[in-house]
């Protein structure tokens, strides 16, 4: 078994050397666009503008500008009209509500809760962005070692195809 693998790699060996050497590109080329390619950088900003999970979080810190807007203002007065009729006697009732809530030492509390709310949201912004920026740096680290290892291992082969034309 382990005789006949070396006589089909030798063979597959001696039927690439037999192409002219100007034919035959280094694997790793496939894989890599040394020109239009994508730079870490490139690959981060990328990321970091188009993952959809970070873009809700910059979505919930919107809302939570919001809420800090929301919660400076003064509460709305409410009104309410209510009548009420007895159907075949004198007992009428007509009621009016006018309700002005005066929100005496409120506010203050509620635009304090409004700006931890915003800080909270900014640091699970920033976060997301510090894993997602480690995320993509790992894998574009594992893909370049990908190439790389392809890499050696086709100098690897060019090396014992050189070393099977001299024997």
């Amino acid at each position: 078994m382990v005789a006949v693998s070396f006589v089909l790699i030798g063979t597959a060996a001696r039927a690439q050397s037999a192409a002219p050497s100007g034919e035959r590109r280094p694997l790793a080329e496939r894989y890599v666009d040394t020109r239009g390619g994508l730079s870490v950088g490139d690959a981060v900003a990328r990321a970091v503008e188009r993952e959809p999970s970070l873009r809700a979080a910059r979505a919930e810190l919107d809302v939570a500008h919001g809420r800090r807007v929301q919660s400076a203002l003064r509460p709305n007065p409410t009104t309410s009209f209510e009548r009420r009729g007895e159907p075949a006697g004198t007992d009428n009732q007509t009621l009016f509500n006018v309700e002005w809530p005066l929100d005496l030492f409120r506010r203050s509390a509620r635009v304090t809760v409004a700006d931890r709310e915003i800080e909270a949201t900014e640091q699970a912004v920033d976060d997301r962005v510090r894993a997602l920026v480690a995320d993509v740096r790992m894998r574009y680290g594992q893909a370049a070692a990908a190439v790389r290892d392809v890499a050696v291992a086709d100098n690897l082969a060019i090396s014992a195809e050189r070393e099977l034309d001299l024997l």
